[in-house]
């Protein structure tokens, strides 16, 4: 921070034991000392030597004047501005405007036993090198702390001093609860969105006022310098440029939850975050009740989510891609929304408020949910985890150790990735069950081991046995690696794709119950003259099908429409079909159909028996970005009694490009001719 930025904080809270004691002080004062030193927020350094900024409790007259002056100092030798909060009791005595702060031991209308706050704040603003003072002052009685006229316009400063005072209550007249002080502090942290991009000392004294009617929020203002910079509280975290109305789903259900509470409606287009800071208060006024606590839960969910979206663009603006934060919702696998699916999410406001309406109900289940969805979608940016920004985040939102469990389990899943076991059954002649399977052991994306395993008989036992040994060579591979081995990829020939699901296999228990097991098309590893060429084609129909944001990625063509396969061939060849394919029959045993279909397009889906009815279409579209994956958690469900989802019906051959890129790889360089005999 430089000269000209650099800020300084000191609160005061002081308790008098002639006096009540005021059970909201301590609290009020950490919460402005917590927004004045929060980086993005005000942006302060702590007033004292010893990294203090918050004195709170019985504390003397030289206790408060020594540290004041001590702050005062310290902000005049870095040449900063000095934000300076005096909390507590105070009083005037008799026809004196001059306010007194009470400490310890003071006794009201007694001077000599109290701080005279204008003569400490007016030695503030004018001492030499202070860039300025901002000065918040909590107590009955507060207008008198308006230094002396002389002292500002004269003085030893020759007048270029620099003054914003906030007061809590007119002369004679009390101030309650510290409630400018905690109101304060709340507008700080949501900003207002029709200010600038600091809050300054008017727009805070009226937005104040709006809410705190039993006491008059008084303010004074001088500057007699000449600097065009303003002399502000705090940076407006919410300014109307880098503010977001709420989602239409969002606007819909929370009219929903407002109606029984009579405030159905209210909210409207344009709403924002700052909109449901105040909606929140209005709700804490309602008749204690279901109603109020569900349309509360909402209100803070909503919250939530908006300042999320909010650190979003500010963090990562240019990562912010529809796919890919679909694809971070849908990582964190929520119960599916009746009224909005995940492939309709296009705006980081969208997906931040689908997260946190479908989070669990649960205390702290949203903000998890909500930092869950951020790292997902900071790794897959490539930002670095550990950055400070992002903690910082997190801490804001009281999810600190939810976003150590968040990146704990991000790199988990990210080691888990490095190894990648492909078996193939290319070698089988005729679509039929091989004599030998081929493995290959990928880490990071390039091949690291190859091996060829017999089949004990050509039939589906002696394919799963070997199978199994192939399992068992990556494993032993991964425990020498000390990785662990999770997905398994297994190419299989047309006719064999529609018989065998190797999820299935024996390995002590389902192989798809500890591994991800994809099935593939076993054409692309076999060195064909027009290989290369289709896997391209392939290539360029995912980037297609990735583009889509609205509308089916799909393609279904009936069973009437399926059996036509010299027009279905011609439609492919036209470019009719550039999509993915689904079926809405069974294929049956149809391998020139299946064949056509995988040579053309890159994700195929069918049923397994019986025919995709609305329903199994409507999921796959809503499941979208879980997807492929998505088939096996069904599958996985279903072994288990647990699940009646319409994905578990289909099967699917989905291509991307960390396969095709393998295959790819396997083809002889370009040019090359095998030797004929």
């Amino acid at each position: 921070m430089t000269g000209a930025d650099r800020r300084h904080v000191l609160v005061i809270a002081t308790q008098c034991r002639s006096m009540s004691t005021l059970a909201a002080l301590e609290p009020a004062a950490r919460e402005l000392a917590d927004a004045l030193r929060n980086p993005s927020i005000g942006g302060c350094d702590p007033g004292l030597p010893g990294g203090e900024s918050v004195l709170h409790g019985e504390l003397t007259v030289p206790d408060i004047e020594a540290a004041v002056r001590t702050s005062i100092s310290r902000a005049a030798d870095k040449g900063a501005t000095l934000v300076l909060a005096l909390l507590g009791h105070g009083f005037t005595p008799g026809d004196d405007p001059t306010l007194y702060l009470m400490a310890r031991d003071s006794k009201s209308g007694d001077r000599s036993s109290g701080v005279d706050v204008g003569r400490l704040v007016g030695e503030a603003a004018d001492h030499t090198g202070v860039k300025g003072v901002f000065a918040i002052v909590d107590a009955c009685d507060a207008a008198g702390a308006i230094p002396p006229a002389s002292t500002l316009t004269i003085g030893s400063s020759s007048g270029k001093t620099r003054l914003a005072l906030l007061m809590a209550a007119a002369v004679n007249q009390p101030a309650y609860d510290m409630a400018m002080s905690r109101r304060l502090a709340r507008l700080m942290d949501a900003g207002l969105a029709r200010s600038d991009p600091h809050l300054c000392l008017t727009e805070i004294t009226l937005e104040l006022r709006e809410h705190i009617t039993q006491q008059s929020i008084t303010h004074f203002f001088y500057d007699g310098s000449d600097s065009c910079v303003p002399l502000w509280l705090s940076r407006n975290r919410h300014a109307k440029a880098n503010m977001s109305p709420l989602g239409p789903h969002g606007t819909v259900e929370l009219n929903t939850a407002l109606a029984p509470l009579n405030l159905g409606g209210l909210v409207g287009p344009g709403w924002t975050l700052v909109d449901l800071y105040r909606l929140h208060q209005e709700i804490a006024q309602a008749e204690p009740g279901t109603a109020r606590t569900r349309a509360a839960s909402l209100v803070e969910r909503l919250i939530l989510a908006h300042r999320t979206a909010a650190f979003l663009r500010s963090f990562m603006p240019a990562a912010l891609t529809g796919p890919r934060l679909r694809q971070a919702v849908a990582a964190l696998n929520m119960a599916v929304s009746d009224d909005q699916p995940v492939g309709d999410l296009q705006t980081e406001i969208d997906a931040a408020e689908y997260v946190a309406r479908n989070a669990p109900i649960s205390r702290g289940a949203c903000g998890k949910a909500l930092t869950r969805f951020v790292v997902e979608l900071a790794d897959d940016a490539g930002r670095n985890l550990d950055e400070p920004e992002l903690r910082h985040w997190a801490t804001e939102i009281n999810t600190l150790v939810a976003l150590n469990d968040a990146v704990h389990d991000r790199r988990k899943r990210r080691v888990e990735r490095q190894l990648r076991l492909i078996v193939s059954l290319h070698y089988a002649l005729a679509d039929d069950w091989p004599e030998q399977i081929g493995a290959w052991l990928l880490h990071d994306q390039a091949v690291y081991e190859h091996e060829n395993f017999d089949c004990s008989g050509s039939d589906r036992p002696g394919t799963e046995t070997a199978l199994a040994n192939a399992v068992d060579w990556a494993e032993d591979h991964a425990d020498a690696l000390g990785l662990p081995l999770r997905r398994i990829e297994v190419a299989m020939p047309t006719g064999l794709l529609l018989q065998w699901r190797p999820e299935e296999s024996p390995y002590e228990r389902r192989l798809g119950v500890d591994y991800d097991v994809l099935p593939r098309w076993s054409r692309w590893l076999e060195r064909l003259p027009d290989t290369r060429r289709a896997i391209r084609s392939a290539r360029r129909r995912l980037t297609e099908i990735a583009s889509i944001t609205e509308g089916c990625r799909l393609d279904w063509i009936p069973a009437g429409q399926a059996v036509e396969q010299h027009r279905l061939d011609e439609e492919f060849r036209n470019g009719v079909y550039r999509r993915g394919v689904g079926l809405l029959a069974s294929p049956d045993r149809n391998e020139k159909l299946f064949e056509l279909l995988l040579r053309f397009a890159p994700i195929v889906v069918w049923p397994q028996s019986a025919s995709a009815g609305p329903e199994h279409q409507k999921r796959v579209e809503d499941s979208w970005n879980e997807l492929p994956l998505g088939f096996l958690h069904a599958y996985r469900a279903r072994w288990r009694d647990q699940s009646c989802d319409p994905v578990a019906d289909l099967r699917a051959v989905w291509d991307d490009e960390e396969w095709l890129a393998f295959c790819d790889a396997l083809l002889p360089p370009r040019g090359y001719k095998t030797r004929s005999t």
